[in-house]
Formats: structure tokens, C-alpha cells, sequence
């Protein structure tokens, strides 16, 4: 898990909000200027408005926390100050004091522990409720051979290879995480997951991107497939495979 970047929550409210986005800069009160000359650039930070209890995110320094960036900025009245620029505009948490509660984030704390740094990003990068809406518009309709019903024909072929090779698995297994993910398949001999990459909009590719870093962050055994991989499933699951599965393990 990536935690050795500086964590750190400025805040602002209705009447600052505006600006703080439209200069990308983030400001403080001189009672906070020791705190945020501390910042480096490269740290992550996130936005609360106080006014409307939410929090914004996710932000990387693109500066050291300095003071009067912009002197005349922010209404003249925050003057220790850090230029940020998005890392991915993830959809605002809202009522983000439970939030703050139940990572037991000190309200009004401005530095993040790792831990506490790690656990408010996954939870904005959780997978989005869209997978929901993925879910439906893709239905289960293709029947294969051990009875399991998918959503693709290349899921069903995937899926009848494994069968035919007496590699038990499961289809559509919910991830052991907090995160609300479920793989393709899932293979407990190698504790591996198979991910079939099959639709090239931008929706899709956005959700492939956030499904493969929450592989990444919890350090998930992954094997991605692709409609290429399909055209020569003998050569190519085999070898992807044998990755995870024990030395001893035949590949009928």
C-alpha cells in the first residue's frame, strides 16, 4: 500500500470553495502556518467544506506549503498556502464527519496517519455504484458447460475451459475487501482472480482502471485477459496459470 506520501485535509467553506478550485490552491490561517510549510510537494491532500460537510479529493501537492502564494487570494485571509492539482476527481463524500468518525480522523486534524491516509483513499476509490448498473445491463445469459450462467461469450468460454480442465472455480466471487468488488472468476487453488477485459468505452475503461488498482493496493493475485487472449485461450491461460497454482498442480 503506497503510504509514504504526507496526508493532509485543508478546509474551506461556501464562501472559498469557488476559489480554492478555480486557483487550485489551498489556504490556512497563520495559527496553521507551522503545519503547512511542512507539506511537500508530492503529498496527497483533500478539501473539506465545512459549511457543507463534504470532502473532496483526491489532491497532490504540486508545490512545498509556502506562504502568500497568492497574497491576495482566499479573501486575504489565508495565507499560508500549498498549489495542488488533482491526482483523479473521484465523486465528493458527503456527510463526511461520520466519515472522519469512523476512520477515527480527529474532526479538524490536518495531518493524516498512513494508515488513516490509506483507508480515506480507498474510499474514494471504491468501485463506483455504476458496477450495479454494469451488472444489469450486462445480464447473465449465456449457459456453460457446468451450469454456471455469464454474461459474455468470451466469460463462457473462459469459463467452459476451466470446467474442461478440472480447475475448480467460481464465477462472479465478491473480493475479500471493504470495497463493494466482485471478480470474474475466482480460483481458490491458486487464490487467484481472472479478469476479462471486453468493452473499450470510456466507462468501461474507467472501471477497469479503478477495479485493477484496488487489485493493486490489496495485493490481489489478478490474471487480465483480453478478446486477443480468447482467440488462443490454450496458449495463453495456461501459462497465466501457473503464476498462482502450486508446482504439483497438472494442467490437464
Amino acid at each position: 500500500m503506497e503510504s509514504l506520501k504526507q496526508g493532509f485535509i485543508f478546509v474551506c467553506s461556501k464562501a472559498t470553495q469557488n476559489d480554492c478550485f478555480k486557483r487550485m490552491l489551498f489556504g490556512s490561517t497563520l495559527a496553521y502556518k507551522d503545519e503547512v510549510l511542512k507539506i511537500k510537494k508530492g503529498d496527497i491532500g483533500f478539501l473539506y467544506n465545512n459549511d457543507t460537510d463534504v470532502l473532496f479529493g483526491i489532491f497532490e501537492a504540486v508545490s512545498d506549503g509556502s506562504l502568500d502564494i497568492e497574497p491576495r487570494a482566499l479573501r486575504d485571509r489565508f495565507p499560508a498556502q500549498v498549489r495542488v492539482a488533482w491526482m483523479e476527481e473521484y465523486q465528493p463524500i458527503k456527510d463526511a464527519r461520520s466519515v472522519f468518525r469512523n476512520l477515527g480522523i480527529k474532526f479538524g486534524s490536518f495531518w493524516l496517519t498512513p494508515q488513516q491516509l490509506d483507508n480515506l483513499r480507498s474510499i474514494f476509490e471504491r468501485v463506483p455504484a455504476s458496477e450495479e448498473d454494469f451488472r444489469k445491463e450486462y445480464p447473465r445469459k449465456y449457459r456453460t458447460q457446468d451450469g454456471h450462467y455469464v454474461r459474455t461469450k468470451s466469460e463462457a468460454i473462459i469459463d467452459d475451459w476451466l470446467y474442461s480442465h478440472n480447475i475448480v472455480h467460481a464465477y462472479e466471487r465478491k473480493l475479500p475487501i471493504e470495497e463493494d468488488m466482485y471478480c470474474d472468476f475466482f480460483i481458490p487453488e491458486g487464490k487467484c482472480y481472472i479478469e476479462y477485459w471486453g468493452i473499450e468505452n470510456e466507462e468501461y475503461l474507467n472501471r477497469k482502471k479503478k477495479k485493477c488498482e484496488l487489485y493493486r493496493r490489496h495485493e490481489l493475485n489478478l490474471i487480465e485477459l483480453t478478446e486477443k487472449d480468447i482467440e488462443h485461450i490454450d496458449d495463453v491461460l495456461p501459462k497465466k496459470l501457473r503464476q498462482f497454482l502450486p508446482a504439483q498442480f497438472k494442467i490437464d
